[in-house]
């Protein structure tokens, strides 16, 4: 069962996360959570459901938008990291 966020700040992690993940961020998490079987047209219509249903997304594929987020996180960290310096 997939645990909805509990605070503000991890609804706004999950919202940046869709809205700031690109096709070239999101194939390699993909191929990389899922069996690498799938045919570059099935990777494209997961991404289309990434960006029109997000929550289906997240039921369909939990590892895989697990890891997004995280993806997400680090570049983001990394982005504030660098932005310090």
């Amino acid at each position: 069962m997939i645990q909805l966020p509990e605070t503000r700040e991890d609804y706004q992690i999950l919202y940046w996360t869709w809205t700031m993940t690109t096709w070239t961020q999101f194939l390699p998490v993909f191929q990389e959570t899922t069996d690498n079987e799938h045919c570059d047209g099935y990777a494209n219509e997961q991404w289309t459901i990434w960006l029109r249903e997000p929550l289906h997304f997240a039921y369909k594929w939990p590892t895989t938008f697990e890891t997004l987020v995280r993806a997400y996180e680090k570049r983001r960290q990394d982005y504030l990291n660098k932005k310090d310096v």
